[in-house]
């Protein structure tokens, strides 16, 4: 997936529509333009991701035409523009011919949410003036959705535009610049779902984007027509609306709940460099191996991949109070040492999530280290893989050493931090078939030694030790 080039394609389809926005023949252009894109569907490839490149620059020239149109322009003027524009918007919406809808639950939803936000910039744009701003507001937000998922769909951004949309909608003022950092939310919301359902190749959602507009225009007409209410009124109820609905999504969907709070506890803290996350299959099951350097690493891991990973954790960290709630809605695995029998329970535990095609990761030393250096690997992960085709991917966690969670001096958290955001680095590396606990510790030293993380005698060290060992 190239977030750069879907949120692009986003970006000149949102640009087109509130370029026009406030226009009377705007959706029936829109119905025109998405009826004359039909037909050319199958010409253009299944998906619309094939002709992204020029379609992009169709998109922009048409918004800064239908800005120019809807906003410097008489309406009479404006509209023969106003239908080329419409048409560039639906081709950019359309991304195929199927009108069906994603069977499962999390794409359904997130489909919905396209609607929604159509929807909502349907009520909230009303001028020329403010949809102009609006747009600015959401080229940003793009950008910086782009920006902040780096190479992979970052699912804990759309709660996060989700809450700025309607904390501003509440409270902010409704026109003029004042609907840039709602644009700027927008764009947050809109980037990483429209580039989630597509990555999943999802036809037919251009439907309910059409059909949120539709339903904006149908709803802001009632409300002035037969409710009587003003803009203050229709904003405090689509505020209203926005945040009840994205408390209801993070309550049914934790998946998103979790990516949510992931995102926004490592990118406040850490400035994570992720190296190779390809390494980790799209689909089907897999086995992360890491080090284990701080309490923060299982964080850091699964805010590094946009699949969701199953995390064997201390039980006593697991059990903590203010910390089972995220460790349940992670699904993660506790375990216990000392105790074969509940040792026996959890190692299965992680068996029947690989066998159900889900990422699972194990901290092999044991335990976090206290010296800063690589211990020795246990050999449950061994147990785990036990008549099981599934690959393992060595993981390395690099300059972790020294941050707050981690053991230096002493302890855990009472030291001043060194600096903030902390830089960090996670590595993946190449899938490795049936490999023993010896192995993996000496392709996840291998790792530390590429970006530095090993000092220099344990980097000469370790490579013979293993090999002697094996």
């Amino acid at each position: 997936m190239d977030w750069r080039r879907q949120g692009m394609q986003l970006l000149g389809t949102t640009l087109a529509a509130l370029g026009a926005a406030g226009h009377p023949w705007l959706f029936p252009a829109v119905f025109a333009g998405a009826a004359a894109w039909w037909p050319l569907g199958p010409r253009a490839g299944r998906n619309i991701s094939e002709s992204q490149s020029l379609l992009g620059a169709v998109l922009a020239v048409g918004a800064g035409v239908g800005i120019l149109a809807a906003g410097l322009l008489p309406r009479s003027t404006g509209m023969p523009l106003l239908a080329v524009l419409s048409l560039a918007g639906a081709a950019g919406v359309a991304g195929g011919r199927s009108w069906r809808l994603p069977r499962e639950r999390p794409l359904r939803l997130a489909a919905f949410g396209l609607g929604y936000f159509w929807f909502l910039i349907t009520l909230l744009t009303t001028d020329p003036g403010g949809a102009v701003w609006l747009a600015a507001g959401m080229a940003l937000g793009c950008l910086a959705a782009g920006r902040l998922s780096g190479e992979k769909v970052e699912l804990g951004l759309p709660p996060l535009g989700a809450i700025v949309m309607g904390v501003l909608t509440l409270w902010g003022p409704a026109a003029g610049a004042a609907m840039l950092p709602l644009g700027f939310g927008g764009g947050l919301f809109l980037v990483p779902l429209a580039a989630y359902l597509q990555q999943r190749q999802c036809g037919g959602i251009w439907f309910l984007n059409v059909a949120g507009a539709l339903a904006g225009l149908g709803t802001l007409w009632a409300a002035r027509e037969f409710l009587g209410w003003g803009p203050g009124q229709i904003r405090l109820a689509a505020g209203l609306l926005t945040l009840a609905g994205t408390v209801y999504i993070l309550t049914i969907l934790p998946d998103f709940l979790i990516r949510f709070t992931l995102w926004m506890l490592t990118h406040t803290i850490y400035r994570i460099r992720i190296v190779a996350p390809h390494h980790v299959p799209a689909r089907g099951p897999a086995l992360l191996v890491s080090n284990h350097i701080s309490l923060a690493d299982g964080l850091l891991v699964g805010a590094c991949l946009q699949r969701f990973v199953r995390f064997l954790v201390f039980r006593p960290y697991y059990e903590a109070r203010g910390l089972r709630w995220l460790f349940r809605l992670m699904k993660a695995i506790p375990i216990e040492a000392g105790n074969p029998k509940l040792v026996a329970q959890s190692l299965e535990g992680a068996r029947e999530e690989l066998r159900n095609g889900h990422v699972v990761c194990i901290f092999a030393e044991g335990s976090v280290s206290r010296t800063g250096n690589l211990l020795k690997f246990r050999r449950g992960f061994e147990r785990i893989l036990e008549g099981l085709d599934v690959p393992v991917i060595p993981v390395h966690l690099d300059r972790l050493w020294g941050s707050v969670f981690s053991f230096k001096d002493g302890r855990f958290f009472w030291k001043w931090p060194q600096r903030i955001p902390y830089p960090v680095t996670v590595s993946f590396g190449r899938p490795m078939p049936a490999a023993t606990a010896q192995q993996v510790r000496l392709a996840v030293q291998e790792l530390g030694g590429r970006c530095g993380g090993l000092p220099a005698h344990a980097a000469r060290l370790a490579a013979p030790a293993v090999h002697r060992a094996g």
